[in-house]
């Protein structure tokens, strides 16, 4: 036997009214939202002329890095419009327009070694923007370098423009800056013996030539050589003492009156 009723038997009926509205699949009109990116909203179905209430019309749509500007009757939103109060007779799609918000994005400074290798040496962040700005090299480097003493801004890489969640990250290398190193042989120079270039990056180690002339000592350069390539061209001239006993042979040449050439008639040797 049961210790206690069935509850069949013990509980009172339960009950709850639903309320159905139908519709005719084949009159109903769709309106239609298109957020262009935000967040979904539902098509909803009127038969034509019917009243679309206003607790019935959807929230504003939402979209990271954007504010809602309307709706609109084209995707590209030159024709602003409402949700209407009455479903037109035919379907309705309005389009969401968009506008772009204060954002940022990420500048990562890479800088040049002497072994040619880039480093990071800094991270800055860039708030002067909206979503969707282009991030161009020249406004990108205008807008964010720093230039330190031997170096120039050379090219950047990362995103093509800022992510609507403020993600992008751009990167800018900075190049030694690359200047000539230039000896003059100073009075001695010609074709046959020029001037001696030699490029070097900044911050680079300098390397001074030898020189040697035949007949001359070299005393030193007009000022004295830096050690390392600094911001601009340099030039160095070589000081020169002529030997005072620097063997020489002497010809001695004779004018022919008949042909104009010179004939060697002899030689001596000196010092």
């Amino acid at each position: 036997t049961w210790k206690k009723p069935d509850i069949t038997y013990a509980s009172r009926t339960l009950s709850k009214t639903f309320e159905i509205t139908w519709t005719d699949p084949e009159a109903g009109k769709c309106l239609i939202f298109d957020t262009q990116g935000g967040n979904l909203i539902r098509t909803q179905v009127y038969g034509p002329g019917a009243e679309i209430k206003r607790e019935d019309v959807p929230k504003d749509p939402e979209k990271t890095g954007y504010d809602f500007g309307g709706w609109y009757l084209d995707k590209e939103c030159t024709q602003k419009t409402e949700v209407p109060k009455n479903m037109p007779e035919d379907d309705l799609t309005l389009y969401a327009k968009w506008i772009p918000l204060p954002n940022e994005y990420t500048v990562r400074h890479y800088y040049e070694g002497l072994d040619t290798k880039y480093s990071l040496e800094e991270t800055t962040l860039q708030n002067n923007v909206k979503t969707d700005d282009l991030l161009g090299e020249e406004k990108v480097i205008a807008d964010n370098a720093i230039l330190k003493t031997g170096f120039q801004a050379a090219f950047i890489r990362g995103d093509e423009s800022v992510a609507p969640d403020g993600s992008s990250v751009v990167e800018i290398y900075y190049k030694r800056q690359i200047h000539s190193v230039t000896c003059s042989l100073g009075e001695l120079e010609d074709e046959d013996n020029p001037a001696t270039v030699v490029r070097y990056r900044y911050g680079e180690k300098i390397i001074m030539p030898s020189c040697f002339m035949y007949g001359y000592t070299f005393q030193s350069w007009d000022k004295e050589p830096a050690g390392t390539m600094g911001t601009a061209d340099l030039t160095y001239t070589a000081q020169w003492r002529a030997n005072s006993n620097t063997p020489y042979y002497l010809e001695y040449y004779i004018k022919e009156p008949i042909t104009g050439k010179y004939v060697m008639m002899g030689g001596a040797n000196g010092r």
